[in-house]
């Protein structure tokens, strides 16, 4: 947020001077450079550990390897991002309906403990379904984590394997004639 708002000073200076054309020029040039930036940062961010996990190579070597897969398969980065962004926001559509009808019966008995009058057990279960629907979205989204984790991971790993590499091309004997 730093760096965000020391690249916005121009931005605003050039507003307050009016200057309104300048200004819609220079953000329109910073969202050209910055926003091909963080997607190939956040893809670096996201293979780069992968990298020295799965294939044991050190920090510089994984920041190249994860480089050098962008630079082949961004297409295909770009739409499994796109992909699990969208199920992403599936997901928590189902979190929260699912978590809205496991509350309907808590709300009609809280109805109920209202009326006849039981004010600490209302309390208690109005705090006791806060706490277990906290966990029920912890437990839910840990999981759609660990899902996310390992889409990426499996995606990886199918990626590098679809980039031939001129040493294996090599290395690979020709075929012999059928005969």
């Amino acid at each position: 947020f730093i760096l965000l708002g020391i690249f916005s000073i121009p931005i605003f200076y050039l507003f307050s001077i009016g200057a309104i054309g300048r200004a819609a020029v220079l953000v329109m040039l910073g969202l050209a450079i910055f926003i091909p930036a963080g997607i190939v940062i956040g893809f670096l961010h996201l293979y780069g550990p992968i990298f020295i996990v799965l294939y044991d190579s050190n920090i510089l070597t994984a920041i190249g390897l994860a480089f050098n897969l962008i630079v082949h398969k961004l297409w295909e980065s770009l739409l499994l991002a796109a992909f699990i962004i969208g199920l992403n926001i599936f997901f928590l559509m189902v979190v929260v309906f699912s978590l809205v009808l496991l509350m309907l019966p808590v709300g009609v008995l809280g109805l109920l403990l209202y009326y006849a009058g039981f004010d600490v057990a209302l309390g208690l279960l109005i705090l006791g379904s806060i706490i277990v629907s906290i966990l029920y979205v912890i437990v839910w989204f840990a999981g759609f984590t660990v899902f996310q984790n390992a889409a990426w991971v499996i995606a990886v790993d199918q990626m590098v394997k679809s980039i031939k590499s001129p040493e294996k091309a090599m290395a690979v004997p020709a075929a012999e004639p059928a005969g």
